[in-house]
């Protein structure tokens, strides 16, 4: 039951997300529809513009 809970919530946000972009029914900030991006740091240097994370995350929004 608690999976189901978490899987039906995450698609409820991200059908709300994706519906409330192209209509703009509910007033959000601009920023919930960015990609999320981990910015590079001298100390993960793993963390680059275009390496495996941040592709992985580039498919998800803040608000999802």
């Amino acid at each position: 039951m608690i999976i189901l809970i978490v899987v039906m919530s995450y698609a409820g946000a991200k059908e709300f997300v994706d519906y409330n972009e192209r209509t703009q029914k509910v007033s959000l900030p601009d920023q919930v529809y960015d990609k999320v991006q981990i910015s590079y740091t001298k100390y993960i240097p793993a963390l680059k513009e275009d390496d495996v994370v941040n592709e992985f995350l580039g498919h998800f929004k803040y608000a999802t």
